[in-house]
């Protein structure tokens, strides 16, 4: 006998989903930026001598998408988190499927290296998120439990 899902279930799945499409979402952007950069790097000696600016562009273009979620859920910490942990797990796989391809890309760094360590940024992120919302929250209790104070007239 199988049971239904409660409403919760569905109401809890229906709060993740904008966290599965974002973290989808950036992870798809980063795989695509990452994959021209590999094949512009690669496939074209003829651009050899702009590579500094090629990489900069590259590195510019990762950071701003890679702040999306970080602007998209500033308010959760765990919302956060899981979207970029998502989003980092797209990316790593397929650096790992371009260094199946070019052999150096692995001996640069390691499909599992990109996770971690973008799991560990997006980790310093949520925390920052989150004590930041301890503070505010601890402001505006401090503010609203302090007792009225009357003016004295002399």
């Amino acid at each position: 006998m199988t049971r239904t899902p409660s409403r919760d279930n569905f109401s809890t799945l229906r709060a993740l989903r904008p966290v599965l499409v974002t973290g989808a979402s950036v992870g798809a952007v980063l795989s695509l930026l990452f994959s021209a950069w590999v094949l512009v790097a690669n496939r074209m000696p003829s651009l050899e001598r702009y590579a500094d600016l090629r990489n900069a562009a590259a590195a510019a273009a990762f950071f701003l998408v890679a702040l999306v979620p970080v602007a998209r859920y500033c308010n959760s910490a765990m919302r956060l988190l899981m979207s970029s942990t998502i989003a980092c797990g797209i990316l790593s796989l397929s650096y790992f499927a371009w260094s199946l391809h070019f052999g150096r890309l692995e001996s640069h760094m390691s499909a599992f290296e990109i996770l971690v360590k973008g799991v560990a940024i997006y980790g310093l992120a949520a925390i920052l998120i989150w004590l930041g919302t301890l503070l505010r929250s601890a402001r505006i209790h401090h503010i609203s439990m302090q007792p009225a104070t009357r003016r004295r007239s002399h």
